[in-house]
This record gives C-alpha cells, structure tokens and sequence, in this order.
C-alpha cells in the first residue's frame, strides 16, 4: 500500500537527470508526470522532443564537422603583401665539367705522349733510335692539330723569354708557351737523369725556313719592343713553321713554333 507522504520515484531529481541522460524519453515523461497536463499531451510531447532529437543527431552524422589542423593555420601578421615564393627547381643539375682550352689540350697532349715514351725505355746504355721514330709521329700529331685550328693559336697566354735577341733588321721574340716540365726520369751509363720538355713559340727572321721577325713600326712592334723578360702574355698568332727536337738519348724534349704575331697584350 502506498504511503500518502511516500515520496514519488520521479521527485528523485538525480534518478530523473540520470534517467534524461540515458533514457531521455523516460525522463522527459518523469519531468512531466507531475504536471497537470494530460497523458496524451505528455507522451505526443516526449514523441516530439524525441523525434527533434533524433533529427538533429542524424544531421549531425551527414555534415561531420572537419576541423582544420594547427599546422594549416597561416596568422595574418605573418603575411607579407609584396612577398613571392622562390620557385624551386627539382630538376636534376648536372655538374658541369670544366671545358679544356686548346692551348691546355695540346699542352696535355704532348706531355703525356713524351711521359710515355720515356716511361717505355726507362734503362738506355747506348745510343737510342727509338726517339727518332716518336719524333717523327710527334711532328705529325703537332701539325694534325694546328690544321684543325687553320694554323691559329688563339689567346694562348705565354711568358716572355726575351726580346730583340739578335738587334737585327727585324725584331724578334721568344716565348714560353709551357713551363719547362718534369716527365720522369731515364737511367744512362748506370745514371740516372730528369726527363724534360720544353714548349716554344718565336718569331724571328730565319731565311732556313723562311720566317720573318716584327717589322719595326705600328702598334704590335711597340707593343712588343715594350715588353721584358717575364712579362706574362696573351697572343694570337698564325703558325708558319713547327720544329722538335731531342738529343739522341731522348733526356729532354723541345717544341718549337715559329710564329707571325697577331695581337699580343701583357696580362
């Protein structure tokens, strides 16, 4: 039997606000149950707050809610109105090789070829004619070069050996094209000796093989009367005439280019 001053299970507001958290329709109609409304008006009431619900859960599954992450962000402050982005280039760079100059493609050439021959005969006890036959492929491998290049030399730099040698009707000139260089070293009556070539260029009145030295007037004359022994050069000039040169031994070797200047200036 119920008591009169028995208290109602749904007076129990923390039973009811369990009951609106997990049951909310049962707890809507508990929250209801003691008002003077109708039974018909308090459960269409709960059906309807309910059916809300439900709808309002169902859009919140079709729209979920992205949230942008932090490192999305971009602060206004940080901004700069003339600001570009460098364009960066992905594209694989190929390191490019240094280009070798013909002066410095001959120059390694001949070293190398004259290395070899006297890396090839490193002992000698008697007189050697194994120089001849590679003086003779070295003229012709000299000569296959310059007619490449239509006999030029061009921009070569050089050194100034002397100047105005012979004080003869015309001026003349010496220079050096290559440092004097070490190649290796031969071993001859039970000695050993350095191994050395030599690279030239002149230009010089020689009626043997027909060359001719400066005439002495116009710029390129005073240009070379005014320089001295040591002076550092760049040439152009035509090659009339190519010699090479060994004592018979083959210890050292020299180039010589007989030339008519074209242009030459100090560095």
């Amino acid at each position: 039997m119920e008591q009169p001053n028995a208290k109602k299970w749904y007076d129990n507001n923390a039973l009811v606000a369990v009951l609106c958290f997990v049951f909310f329709p049962v707890g809507l109609y508990a929250l209801w149950k003691s008002s003077l409304r109708s039974s018909g008006w308090k459960i269409g009431g709960t059906i309807a707050v309910a059916v809300l619900v439900i709808v309002a859960a169902n859009r919140d599954v079709k729209k979920p809610e992205f949230k942008e992450s932090k490192s999305a962000e971009i602060h206004s402050d940080t901004l700069q109105p003339d600001a570009t982005v460098p364009q960066v280039d992905t594209s694989v760079v190929a390191v490019a090789e240094p280009v070798e100059t013909d002066q410095e493609d001959f120059m390694d050439t001949k070293i190398r070829l004259f290395a070899d021959y006297i890396h090839s005969e490193p002992v000698i006890e008697k007189r050697s004619g194994t120089i001849a036959s590679f003086k003779t492929e070295s003229i012709k491998a000299t000569k296959s070069f310059l007619k490449e290049r239509n006999n030029q030399l061009v921009k070569w730099s050089a050194r100034v050996i002397d100047v105005d040698m012979d004080q003869a009707k015309e001026c003349d000139i010496s220079l050096s094209l290559h440092p004097e260089t070490r190649v290796g070293s031969k071993t001859v009556g039970g000695k050993t000796m350095d191994c050395r070539i030599t690279v030239e260029a002149i230009q010089a009145t020689l009626k043997s093989i027909g060359t001719k030295g400066l005439i002495r007037k116009g710029s390129l004359y005073d240009t070379v009367k005014a320089l001295k022994p040591n002076d550092d050069v760049i040439l152009t000039a035509k090659v009339v005439h190519v010699e090479e040169n060994s004592e018979a031994t083959g210890l050292n070797y020299s180039i010589v280019l007989y030339v008519e200047l074209e242009d030459i200036r100090k560095r």
